[in-house]
């Protein structure tokens, strides 16, 4: 049961990626994710456990006599032409998926590039006006992969490592913001978005990082302790190669000053609620800080000018000439500041 939660339930994760290219993303991207998770969860752990009732055999699937079980239990099921079928219809899923996740990091690799937080932050950043894509991140989420892909050719086990890999990176970057959610927390931070967990914060901030922590420690545990170090271990290695690297990048480069994103309420320090620096909007985007203006304070003149300068820079917003004609802080049709703001 365990397993299968590990294994099913993660993929939620790239309703957040594409963020900005929703209405009103603080509420309609939670419930996305919890759409998500009900369906996807749900659908998984269904066809897992008929698959797993289906098998007539245990003892041929765990000696290795039975090498495809899963074949095995289509054809037995559905015959030679059914089971053929069912494939195509599995091969064309894995495929969609396949395009969404590559659109997911590509939309996330261009954000993080066009605030010069990562490697590459110049060429990653340019978008196309002809075809309305970030031609490099795409590049990049189709490259590396197929990269990673051929290499694997080399080894017979490289598949079970590889979908190890990036189970297991997707769970350390989950635990991060979890990680740092609780540290906030017991820090003092109440969160000011329009979807709030309210008495239930604590209880799941905890739940959740204990068993992110436990999954990864079960993903990471050698199972064939007489079996070469590089097999058991690959994926620990794999994993601290990363995040060194990017630790030794985010310490020489110090990308996270680079950056004209908001943090608002959820840094504090001695004197209450930071405020943003010169040319930042406060998260939530019509909201000053806590701090100097008190929770729910309309959005100030400068800010309204901020907003205005940044929506004549992103592809596909307001041409200059109407961005030149609002005044500081006034939006065009229904949408709040906060809104507007978050869709940045």
């Amino acid at each position: 049961g365990a397993l299968i939660a590990i294994w099913m339930y993660y993929g939620f994760e790239a309703c957040g990626d594409v963020a900005e290219e929703v209405p009103n993303p603080g509420r309609t991207i939670p419930k996305a994710i919890r759409r998500t998770i009900y369906v996807g969860g749900a659908a998984g752990t269904f066809i897992c456990l008929s698959l797993v009732l289906a098998v007539s055999n245990f003892g041929a699937v765990i000696s290795g006599k039975q090498v495809d079980p899963v074949g095995n239990v289509l054809s037995a099921a559905f015959g030679t032409v059914g089971s053929k079928i069912v494939i195509g219809v599995i091969l064309i899923s894995f495929l969609s998926c396949t395009m969404s996740l590559q659109a997911a990091a590509s939309r996330m690799a261009y954000s993080f590039a066009r605030d010069k937080m990562i490697m590459g932050h110049g060429l990653l950043s340019r978008f196309s006006e002809r075809a309305h894509i970030p031609p490099y991140a795409v590049g990049l989420a189709v490259v590396v992969p197929a990269a990673i892909i051929v290499l694997s050719l080399a080894s017979a086990n490289a598949t079970a490592k590889i979908i190890s890999f990036a189970a297991l990176g997707i769970y350390v970057a989950f635990q991060m913001v979890v990680f740092a959610a609780l540290r906030a927390r017991i820090k003092g931070w109440k969160p000011a978005g329009a979807w709030k967990l309210g008495a239930w914060a604590y209880p799941v901030n905890i739940v959740a990082f204990v068993y992110g922590v436990a999954a990864m420690v079960d993903m990471l545990w050698p199972r064939s302790p007489g079996t070469p170090f590089i097999d058991n271990y690959i994926v620990l290695v794999s994993t601290l190669i990363v995040l060194g690297v990017g630790l030794l990048y985010m310490v020489a480069a110090r990308p996270y000053m680079q950056g004209e994103q908001p943090y608002s309420d959820a840094i504090e320090n001695k004197g209450g609620l930071r405020s943003a620096p010169a040319g930042a909007i406060v998260a939530e985007g019509s909201y000053a800080t806590a701090a100097a203006q008190g929770a729910g304070a309309p959005m100030t003149a400068a800010q309204g000018a901020t907003i205005t300068q940044l929506a004549d820079r992103i592809p596909g917003g307001p041409a200059p000439g109407e961005a030149a004609d609002r005044q500081p802080g006034q939006l065009t049709g229904d949408e709040t500041g906060e809104e507007r703001a978050a869709g940045f």
